[in-house]
C-alpha cells in the first residue's frame, strides 16, 4: 500500500484507513469486527472487556495551513449528522501527521465538517478514550 500521505480517491481513502484502524485496534488489544457492507451507521465494532464499541472511521490527508479538516456528515450527501446513538466515537485518521484522534459525535457540536490543528495533541492517540466507554450492548 502507498505511504499514507500518497493521494487517492476518497472511496479508497476510506477503505484504507478503515483497514488501518482495524489493524491499529487489534495493536491495541481490541477485539474487532467489521460490517460486511454499508447500511450501517458503525464502520468498525470493538470489544474491549464484555463493551462494545461503535466506530464511525473518517480519514484526511490534506494540509490546510497547519490544520487537517475531515467530513463527518452521515451519508453521501453529508447532510445529516451522527449522534451517540450512532456511534460511540469517530475515529479520524489525520493522514498528514499519520496518527488518530478519537471523538464522540457529541463533541463536534453537531457540524458536519471538523477541522482541528495539526499541532493540537487533545484527543491524539486517545486510546484510551475508547476503554472508557460505560455503554453495554
Amino acid at each position: 500500500m502507498p505511504h499514507a500521505s500518497t493521494p487517492r480517491r476518497d472511496k479508497q481513502n476510506g477503505e484504507w484507513a478503515e483497514m488501518q484502524f482495524v489493524a491499529d485496534a487489534m495493536r491495541h488489544g481490541f477485539e474487532v469486527f467489521k460490517p460486511v457492507g454499508d447500511s450501517t451507521a458503525a464502520d468498525v465494532i470493538l470489544i474491549y472487556h464484555g463493551r462494545t464499541i461503535t466506530i464511525q472511521v473518517k480519514a484526511t490527508f490534506t494540509d490546510l495551513n497547519g490544520s487537517s479538516k475531515w467530513n463527518i456528515g452521515k451519508g453521501s450527501e453529508a447532510k445529516k449528522r451522527y449522534t451517540d446513538e450512532d456511534v460511540d466515537f469517530f475515529a479520524l485518521f489525520d493522514g498528514t501527521i499519520h496518527g488518530w484522534r478519537f471523538v464522540r459525535p457529541s463533541q463536534t457540536n453537531g457540524q458536519k465538517t471538523l477541522r482541528i490543528r495539526q499541532d493540537e495533541t487533545n484527543n491524539l492517540e486517545n486510546w484510551h478514550d475508547l476503554t472508557k466507554t460505560t455503554r453495554r450492548r
